[in-house]
């Protein structure tokens, strides 16, 4: 019979030696990763650290390059810079903008660069980095209608610095007004001569010249802006071109025509007696005056200056006035005297409303 089979200690066979060496396997491919694990992670940390020092040190220098830039937040202990000077243009100017002078202030820092920066009645207008030049320009600066208030500064590193002392310079672009005073647009002229009035922007130039001649009449204008011509017209049509040109340059012109009508004004005189002898006087003379308008109207409450000459004697005068166009002297006598003989001159003068003078003689002879 067979006998009893020997029996292999518990653990000691071949399927436990398998079992074991397979366990050992798996335990060292387990420690590798672990292993390999641990040196990626120090890897990492050696990378995330680098890649943090380089991000805080650009940091550093982009903030260090933003404060240094114009304009930015201003760095601490950086004094603002000086105010420069903007150069006085001319007072006034029909222009929308100007090309403005401005000259660099001394005591600038020259490892900062600045901007220079304009305002016009307090608002920003204009920047630009400041130039090396010790004067320049700053081109089309706008401007406002009226009184513009100009003033310049520089930014640094420092913020912005004061502003420069203010030039003033008005803006006018509208053309002056020409306005006719006397004589008025449907106004007929009946006289030769007639004042022309009118009146403009004080302070502007004032022509006149005539449309039939060419001549430029002579012009005079006031403090005010009123000016008046003397203008001598012909029959007919008149025409005349008005120019006006205030101190900014703006110009204005106008035409006009004034029109002289034939004139039916008369002034008549008579006397009675014309002829008188030395033997009969005394004798008392009769003075009319008849007047009528341009359009042949007797006229009221024309004042008339009446005169009398004597042969050997001073002129005597006398004023009235016309009542329905008729106006007398009354109470007008030739002395018994030798002086009486010779030739008696007797006038009536007149000025119509509308300027024209009318005049009239008449002799009375002493025999």
């Amino acid at each position: 019979m067979p006998g009893p089979s020997k029996r292999t200690p518990q653990g000691d066979g071949p399927s436990d030696r398998r079992a074991r060496a397979q366990r050992a396997r798996r335990t060292r491919a387990a420690a590798k990763p672990r292993r390999l694990a641990r040196r990626v992670s120090w890897s990492r940390r050696i990378g995330v650290a680098a890649a943090l020092l380089l991000l805080v040190g650009g940091s550093i220098a982009f903030g260090s390059q933003a404060l240094n830039q114009p304009g930015s937040r201003p760095s601490v202990g950086a004094p603002p810079p000086p105010a420069p000077t903007v150069i006085a243009p001319a007072r006034l100017t029909r222009a929308a903008d100007i090309d403005l002078a401005v000259s660099r202030p001394d005591g600038l820092r020259s490892d900062q660069e600045y901007l220079v920066r304009v305002y016009v009645n307090g608002e920003a207008v204009r920047e630009r980095p400041l130039p090396r030049a010790e004067q320049f320009r700053i081109e089309d600066v706008p401007l406002q209608q009226g009184d513009n208030d100009i003033r310049a500064a520089l930014v640094g590193a420092g913020g912005e610095g004061q502003r420069s002392a203010a030039v003033a310079i008005t803006r006018d672009d509208i053309a002056p007004d020409i306005r006719i005073i006397s004589p008025e647009d449907t106004e007929r002229i009946h006289t030769a001569e007639q004042l022309l009035t009118g009146r403009t922007e004080a302070g502007a130039d004032m022509s006149i010249v005539s449309g039939r001649s060419g001549n430029s009449i002579p012009t005079s204008v006031d403090a005010g802006g009123r000016f008046e011509a003397l203008l001598e017209l012909t029959f007919g049509q008149n025409p005349l071109t008005l120019r006006s040109e205030d101190p900014a340059g703006n110009v204005s012109q106008t035409r006009i025509v004034l029109v002289r009508a034939d004139s039916n004004a008369s002034l008549v005189l008579t006397i009675s007696p014309t002829e008188a002898d030395a033997a009969t006087l005394p004798t008392r003379l009769e003075i009319v005056a008849t007047v009528h308008d341009e359009y042949g109207q007797p006229i009221d409450d024309a004042v008339v200056t009446f005169g009398l000459s004597p042969p050997n004697l001073a002129t005597t005068t006398h004023h009235t006035r016309t009542s329905d166009g008729i106006a007398t002297w009354q109470g007008v006598d030739v002395p018994a005297s030798p002086n009486s003989r010779g030739t008696w001159r007797i006038t009536a003068l007149v000025t119509l409303s509308s300027g024209a003078e009318l005049r009239a003689d008449e002799l009375l002879t002493v025999n």
